[in-house]
């Protein structure tokens, strides 16, 4: 269970910026009109701090206790990430040094997130006796991919159904998983050559195709076929198909705006993140399965 829970958010929820200490190093050695002189060494405090301080903090909380599959941890981060960053990106002694640091600690938890939910051995042993065949070798990516009506009940495969339930809960983790990390991704401001925007490309097309397609073609065809008698599973997977596209909506949205926010033809970096598109391959089952 992925949920989110307040009680398990373990992030200040204020930016560092709103901090006693930072407001007090922020203003020192400023004068009467709060002016710091040019080239005075009072102004390396702040992101000397926050490169020495800060930053080791958040990569031990990105490895250690951020929750990929918590959206409100993940908008946390997202806040206190580019918040460091602001201060550091102008001071090449220390962007150069730290801005690696992040983006390694965010993409290899993501990945590690990832993995754990493409891999059995993330999923306890007593649940795998529930919904697996003996001797099976990968998870199941639709419910007929385990189906055996002389070990399970009947129509197992239609919502109720310990498989169907199993799939469907674990393509809903795979897609609250990728809206995390989507946002994490395309809004935060470390990505200035595409690294992130180019790894969150492949990462989107691997979810998608490997946990969340075979499930919605499943679900596309057995209203006329696996549940052609049963009214009330027909609806109940007409219904849990059009949560899927809602949020997939929501993501497609999100891709959208990370395309056209700021589109200044002027800046080299932006118009490079601006060709980087939502995958098609995607966008065309998505339209095929409507």
């Amino acid at each position: 269970d992925h949920s989110d829970n307040e009680c398990e958010i373990v992030m200040q929820p204020s930016a560092l910026i709103e901090h006693a200490w930072y407001r007090l190093m922020a203003t020192y050695g400023t004068d009467d009109k709060g002016e710091i002189h040019a080239n005075d060494a009072d102004d390396l405090i702040v992101p000397t701090l926050i490169a020495s301080l800060i930053v080791p903090a958040l990569v031990h909380l990105v490895r250690y206790d951020w929750n990929p599959y918590s959206a409100p941890e993940t908008k946390q981060l997202l806040m206190q990430v580019n918040t460091a960053w602001q201060h550091l990106r102008s001071y090449h002694r220390f962007a150069d040094d730290k801005k690696p640091l992040l983006v390694d600690a965010i993409k290899e938890r993501c990945t590690e997130a990832i993995s754990d939910l493409l891999s059995c051995s993330a999923i306890p042993s007593w649940v795998l006796t529930k919904i697996m065949p003996k001797n099976f070798k990968q998870i199941a990516t639709k419910p007929l991919d385990v189906l055996d009506l002389n070990v399970h009940e009947k129509c197992t495969n239609l919502p109720g159904g310990a498989m169907y339930e199993y799939v469907k809960n674990r393509v809903f983790n795979a897609v609250q998983l990728l809206q995390n990390v989507s946002v994490l991704m395309l809004q935060n401001e470390l990505d200035d050559n595409n690294e992130c925007t180019e790894w969150l490309l492949q990462v989107t097309r691997n979810i998608y195709h490997s946990v969340i397609e075979p499930f919605v073609t499943f679900m596309v065809r057995s209203p006329a076929k696996h549940a052609k008698e049963d009214m009330n599973a027909q609806m109940e997977i007409l219904r849990d198909l059009k949560n899927i596209f809602e949020k997939f909506s929501t993501l497609q949205k999100l891709w959208k705006q990370n395309e056209e926010c700021e589109n200044d033809d002027d800046d080299e970096d932006i118009r490079m993140k601006s060709e980087i598109r939502f995958p098609d391959s995607i966008t065309k089952h998505t339209q095929r399965s409507l």
